[in-house]
């Protein structure tokens, strides 16, 4: 899909974007989840909104910092906006212990960054166990990309 946003529009904020698209020019919120692939890693998938234009053409209106123009975004129809953010959605693409830690650590911290109150805020605590828990992704970060090459730009 296309990555085409406004001027106006801000990084990390998809669903406010798509919704005032949707107020301003018609049309509906669409949501689901971009997918990202590191190649014999990990598929993921990032919840995400996207704009059906009222001519039903797809638009990703939601800049991106990579400066990327296009995205793979699957929808979800069952998807619902319940708190600020939604973890990933993360496939291993191997049975390795070090992908499946990368995965585990990536859910705790995404566990840690979000309790309580802070599932509906885009801030969060920074804690001392916050620092031990990006401390140890990146050391597993570092031993995926040793043994299976930097991921793509996302």
């Amino acid at each position: 899909m296309v990555v085409d946003p406004p001027a106006w529009a801000q990084e990390l904020d998809c669903i406010d974007i798509v919704r005032r698209l949707v107020t301003d020019s018609g049309g509906e919120c669409v949501l689901g989840w971009a997918l990202w692939e590191w190649p014999g890693v990990i598929v993921e998938g990032e919840f995400h909104a996207v704009w059906k234009k009222a001519d039903g053409a797809y638009v990703d209106a939601t800049p991106r910092s990579d400066g990327d123009t296009f995205v793979l975004f699957l929808p979800d129809p069952k998807a619902v906006v319940d708190t600020w953010q939604k973890d990933n959605v993360r496939m291993p693409l191997a049975h390795r212990r070090e992908i499946l830690d990368f995965i585990e650590i990536k859910e705790r911290i995404h566990r840690a960054k979000n309790k309580g109150n802070e599932a509906q805020s885009p801030l969060y605590t920074h804690t001392p166990h916050l620092d031990y828990l990006f401390s140890e992704e990146a050391k597993i970060f570092r031993r995926l990309v040793a043994r299976f090459g930097p991921p793509p730009k996302q």
